[in-house]
């Protein structure tokens, strides 16, 4: 709480919403990827590029999961898959390490979704606390969203183009 202002024990972005801040750097994040795997590593200015390019993934990908967002998360899931299938060079390593990193997540989300007792050490971190509730699937069944979404859809039926205007959910 003494380096990011936090709401939610999550960090938020100018707007005030962590989900902004999240969806704002998972845009960032494949573009900086694509010119991390481009630039040669053979010159000493490329190897400088190289090492910024691969700090800002980092930091990045840091922000990404401190945000804990759902949608953010999903985003890049969904991004890397693509990424790696779609990208022209065959790089059988990064399919590797993403198939490895993809089994990790499956395995944390189930994990976290059977009710086994965490670690010590990870039960008294409260970021972790904060990221490992919002991997439970029960609780993503029973967000109020939906109930939201089904409110608005005769609204959005009655008004499909124009709509109410902003902030007049109520009406």
């Amino acid at each position: 709480n003494t380096i990011f202002i936090t709401t939610y024990d999550r960090p938020s972005s100018t707007l005030g919403n962590p989900d902004f801040l999240a969806i704002y750097i998972l845009l960032l994040f494949f573009p900086t990827l694509y010119f991390f795997l481009k630039e040669p590593f053979n010159a000493v200015k490329n190897k400088v590029k190289k090492i910024l390019y691969l700090s800002a993934l980092l930091i990045f990908l840091y922000t990404l999961i401190i945000t804990a967002s759902r949608a953010a998360f999903l985003g890049l899931l969904i991004g890397i898959i693509y990424f790696i299938l779609f990208h022209p060079k065959k790089i059988t390593k990064l399919k590797i390490l993403c198939g490895i990193m993809l089994a990790l997540i499956i395995g944390t989300v189930i994990y976290a979704n059977t009710g086994l007792k965490l670690p010590a050490f990870l039960e008294e971190s409260r970021s972790f606390q904060s990221i490992y509730k919002r991997l439970s699937i029960s609780e993503f069944l029973n967000d109020a969203r939906f109930s939201g979404w089904i409110v608005a859809t005769p609204a959005f039926k009655e008004k499909p183009i124009i709509g109410w205007g902003p902030e007049n959910f109520s009406v």
